[in-house]
């Protein structure tokens, strides 16, 4: 993907630290009001309200992907575009191109990963029911950029309570 100039990389975290190696950005901006006013490598870190203030025309990479919360990567986008952001996409978009420095991260492939082993993918996709079909199907889009329907399921994933429970030892 061809980025337009300036960039500003909405998550200043390990992910967002990562992208600005590759592609230097003017600014980061986050939603952790402790990071504000503070800089990475010279990197500013402002709000996310400052930083479309600041560069209105910039292209917003989110550069935040955290499994353990419920925000969806769609909730992020709309606030930037919210605040009069207009040029907004999620890291996913600079695998094809940025991939050594992007990935592996979270599961995150190449997208050519999934072509090269779309076989494999599809037998693993036919072992599931209707429901895991549903969800795996929804996690290989996500993965290939689309992020309409990106959430993370705050309940139990592998081990519910109806099923057996754990012990703490």
């Amino acid at each position: 993907m061809k980025l337009t100039a300036p960039v500003v990389i909405f998550g200043a975290g390990n992910l967002g630290r990562r992208i600005a190696r590759a592609i230097r950005p003017v600014l980061f901006c986050d939603n952790n009001r402790a990071l504000w006013g503070t800089a990475w490598e010279g990197i500013p870190i402002e709000s996310p309200s400052t930083a479309v203030q600041r560069f209105p025309d910039a292209t917003f990479i989110i550069a935040i992907w955290h499994p353990s919360r419920t925000e969806r990567m769609w909730d992020r986008i709309q606030q930037l575009r919210f605040l009069g952001a207009t040029h907004v996409v999620p890291f996913s978009v600079l695998l094809a191109e940025y991939a050594d420095v992007v990935s592996p991260n979270m599961f995150w492939e190449h997208p050519d990963y999934y072509v090269r082993n779309d076989e494999e993918i599809s037998y693993a996709r036919a072992l599931m029911d209707p429901e895991g079909r549903e969800e795996f199907d929804r996690q290989i889009r996500l993965r290939l950029g689309d992020v309409s329907d990106y959430s993370i399921d705050p309940g139990p994933q592998y081990f519910p309570g109806d099923v057996f429970q754990l012990s703490s030892t």
